[in-house]
């Protein structure tokens, strides 16, 4: 339990930070592209992790 709070606390970290560097790095006219693009990877990880993991567990094994 107390391991997925600290997984869920260092995520929320991790998104803080790159927004913080994207502020600090990028210009506002250029910003929109980037958290787009920032954004856009997030999501197509998010969709495809599952079914790659369910691709790998069905034709392979869930054991390391």
């Amino acid at each position: 339990m107390i391991q997925s709070q600290l997984q869920g606390i260092a995520a929320g970290g991790m998104d803080v930070a790159f927004n913080v560097a994207l502020v600090d790095l990028v210009s506002l006219k250029k910003r929109p592209k980037y958290v787009a693009v920032a954004q856009l990877a997030v999501a197509t990880g998010l969709m495809s992790g599952n079914i790659l993991g369910a691709v790998l567990v069905e034709h392979l094994s869930w054991r390391a």
